[in-house]
């Protein structure tokens, strides 16, 4: 008897009790609440890194097509009193840069594609391709969602606005990024607040004379007309081939939807905080923050107004 009683006491195995088990797990807790912001922290900043090599890239590939054509490619080509809302001609943007990004078998004949002729740019079949066509180049890595909205640009004579139009075909490309066009809009007699992109002709490097390391080139443009936080017009789809924007309005102002509309119009934003990443033609990328100083975006969006100054610090 003794001997089965000793066996029994040396098999016992004392286990956890729900006390020790409650305070595993909420060390547990208390580790995974310090170390996950650090975590999502880190994921933002590799995602920021990101978006601004985007930028670069893009900026790069601007230079190079200035370099091969003697100018920067216009926001859209196409003739200014076309009848009607969208001129004909449809836009350029991102599809002049392609070859240089992307090689010259890329895209080949880009004149040749963009010779539209009468057809609307969201139907016609010379665009098709590209607009199918998908490059993370183009897209922010903190906006991971395309939305339901299609973004043009109107450029009539010199005015450059890019609003959101009707629901995307989510297999079609889209972008975060376009060019600045300068302060405000403007007419075809009045060239005060111009900016680097302006339809039909393209500007050159030596008309920057406020300098290039004081002059917006590229910047984001992210969220949708619905989104509650960052209200700016998604720029699906189609408008990877569209132009550029002003900065006529600031950073923070809403725009929210075109009254009596189902489109509104966009305006640069960020989903990485209260600023924008925008690239200067010299080709370096900079954190704007969205309360800078009207004045001083204006200044820095224009090219031969003669602010250089305002832009020094």
């Amino acid at each position: 008897m003794m001997q089965i009683r000793r066996k029994a006491a040396k098999d016992f195995r004392r286990g956890f009790t729900m006390l020790e088990l409650f305070i595993a797990i909420s060390i547990v807790g208390v580790l995974l609440a310090v170390l996950l912001p650090g975590v999502q922290y880190a994921r933002e900043a590799a995602r920021r890194i990101a978006c601004k090599s985007n930028l670069r890239e893009i900026s790069l590939g601007l230079h190079q097509f200035e370099t091969a054509q003697r100018s920067f490619p216009p926001s859209f080509y196409g003739k200014q009193d076309s009848p009607g809302l969208f001129r004909r001609g449809s836009l350029m943007g991102h599809l002049a840069v392609l070859p240089e990004i992307l090689g010259a078998n890329a895209v080949s004949s880009t004149a040749e594609k963009l010779k539209f002729g009468d057809a609307q740019w969201w139907t016609s079949p010379q665009s098709e391709f590209l607009r199918e066509s998908h490059n993370s180049l183009f897209l922010c890595p903190s906006d991971g969602e395309k939305g339901s909205w299609v973004v043009a640009t109107i450029t009539p004579y010199y005015d450059t606005y890019s609003f959101h139009l009707m629901p995307a075909n989510n297999d079609e490309q889209w972008t975060n990024y376009l060019g600045c066009s300068g302060s405000r809009t403007y007419s075809q007699s009045n060239l005060k607040g111009r900016g680097l992109f302006l339809p039909v002709s393209g500007s050159r490097a030596r008309d920057i004379l406020d300098g290039l390391s004081h002059t917006l080139f590229v910047g984001e443009v992210t969220g949708q007309v619905t989104d509650p936080v960052r209200k700016s017009g998604r720029r699906n789809s189609f408008s990877w081939l569209a132009g550029a924007q002003t900065v006529g309005e600031g950073l923070n102002y809403d725009r929210g939807k075109i009254p009596g509309q189902d489109f509104g119009w966009i305006q640069f934003r960020s989903l990485h905080g209260p600023m924008v990443h925008f690239s200067f033609v010299d080709g370096r990328v900079e954190a704007i923050h969205e309360n800078v100083d009207q004045q001083l975006l204006e200044a820095m969006a224009t090219i031969a107004d003669n602010d250089m100054a305002v832009t020094t610090p």
